[in-house]
């Protein structure tokens, strides 16, 4: 009886055997079987991060896209992204000086990501990018001349710099479930721009007798440069696959 219970357990124990070489393995994070494609949406997150493990000082970065979007082909893991961050500020001081600061960052780009155990992965991909620059400021202020009456002098300062270039993109993500990872990436891109300043002056001035008179005066320049930038892996981004 013995016997024939040690047969059966080492016959059960082969097939188990032969069952797990012949079944599949589970598919990676990374990969989503049920669909052919994936849309991601991101967001930079190392402020949240910092407010909620307090590491200490967080470490400056220059990464500036704060929200990406990206659709992956599942079979190949062939992916487009697009890349976007905006800053747009208004200042009014009370020393007469109104500015207004506006910075647009948008970039597009193809990736090709791999898998790296069950829960990484990593990519590689070019991107195409394109930034605009802009800073005008005001400056309103009334003075007495040298001739008894009123000088109000009103300065417009603007300044703008447009580029375009790209480069490849490196980058590593970790899934902490199915649907979310958090991850970083290096860029290195090169950059072609074009800055532009102009300052607009206007006097408007009043003498003793009431008599009123304005000077005008304008300067404009411009040029053209080129440089190469390297982003670090220092940003961190959420994402969320749906």
């Amino acid at each position: 009886m013995i016997r024939k219970l040690a047969l059966c357990s080492l016959a059960l124990f082969g097939l188990s055997i032969a069952y797990a070489q012949k079944a599949e393995p589970k598919p990676a994070y990374n990969i989503n079987p049920d669909k052919q494609i994936s849309h991601f949406a991101s967001i930079q997150a190392n402020q949240l991060i910092q407010q909620i493990f307090s590491f200490g000082p967080t470490p400056a970065f220059n990464n500036p896209y704060l929200l990406k979007y990206s659709v992956r082909f599942n079979g190949s893991n062939n992916e487009f992204g697009l890349g976007l961050g905006a800053n747009l500020s208004t200042n009014k001081g009370s020393d007469g000086i109104e500015s207004i600061n506006n910075r647009i960052d948008l970039r597009l780009g193809y990736c090709k990501k791999f898998q790296i155990g069950k829960r990484f992965e990593a990519g590689v991909g070019v991107d195409a990018a394109t930034q605009m620059r802009a800073a005008n400021s005001e400056l309103n202020r009334t003075t007495i001349n040298q001739f008894g009456g009123q000088d109000s002098t009103i300065t417009k300062t603007k300044a703008s710099v447009d580029g375009f270039g790209g480069g490849p993109q490196f980058n590593f993500a970790y899934y902490i479930s199915k649907n979310i990872k958090i991850g970083t990436e290096a860029t290195y891109y090169f950059w072609y721009t074009e800055e532009k300043s102009s300052v607009e002056t206007q006097i408007f001035r009043t003498d003793f007798s009431g008599s009123q008179s304005e000077i005008n005066s304008e300067s404009n320049d411009s040029n053209f440069g080129t440089n190469l930038t390297l982003n670090l892996p220092v940003a961190l981004f959420l994402t969320i696959r749906f």
